[in-house]
């Protein structure tokens, strides 16, 4: 078990390494072309197969969850000053240049599912988003998400490269404000940013997004991460 202080928990949640993950309070697409996009990936969407990567139980008897990840992976608990928990999912071998705790965002080609039992008070990514209720595509354990609360971060291809979810009932050991985020790797990730009044393309550099300027992702996300991360949300079982 790792801890760490408020100000180093603070700092990994601004920062970024290499690549713009601005991050926000959630608000839903306003861009018709990324929710036909979405749509028409819901429609031709198929189930990745999880292949031969073998997988492994892991369980806690704390925040009385359970589920499957694969056996490459690891788990680490990491608690602030402030009584803040994040728990982290990931494969060690793919995070020897990011600090621990991973938080919201690190690198795009990086994926991982954490766990924020006691929430966190952090804004989300910016970029394309949807509410699991307006979303038509498939959603691990669908019934377990409050789907008003609950998102869907979406490339410009209209694929989901992460998930916020927040349990429909609380599971014990688990604040009302508890959720988790899981992200899937992107391959070949690129940004770019609208400008709020003329909708002309500007430098990343100069994009504000919190002044109303639209951020958009791009790439394609990675397949055998999709499977792994999917897989292990649509384990995902809590004793209430």
């Amino acid at each position: 078990m790792y801890i760490f202080s408020n100000y180093q928990v603070k700092s990994l949640l601004i920062g970024f390494l290499g690549t713009l993950f601005l991050l926000s309070s959630c608000s839903d697409s306003s861009n018709p072309g990324v929710e036909e996009a979405a749509a028409l990936a819901a429609e031709t969407e198929q189930m990745d197969v999880v292949g031969e990567l073998a997988l492994k139980n892991t369980s806690n008897d704390v925040y009385r969850y359970s589920t499957e990840i694969p056996e490459d992976w690891t788990e680490t608990t990491h608690i602030a000053d402030d009584g803040s928990v994040i728990i982290n999912m990931y494969q060690e071998d793919k995070i020897a240049s990011v600090d621990l705790p991973i938080t919201i965002q690190s690198q795009p080609a990086i994926d991982h599912i954490d766990l924020y039992p006691k929430g966190l008070n952090t804004k989300f990514p910016y970029g394309e988003n949807l509410r699991l209720s307006k979303y038509n595509g498939k959603v691990p354990v669908a019934g377990l998400w409050d789907e008003d609360k609950s998102r869907v971060f979406l490339l410009g291809n209209g694929e989901v490269w992460a998930y916020l979810l927040y349990p429909e009932d609380r599971p014990n050991g688990w604040e009302k404000d508890g959720f988790i985020f899981a992200q899937i790797a992107i391959d070949n990730f690129s940004s770019e940013c609208y400008d709020e009044i003329t909708g002309d393309l500007k430098e990343i550099q100069i994009c504000k997004p919190i002044a109303g300027d639209r951020l958009q992702y791009y790439g394609r996300v990675n397949p055998e991460s999709r499977a792994y991360v999917t897989h292990s949300l649509a384990g995902l079982t809590f004793e209430n």
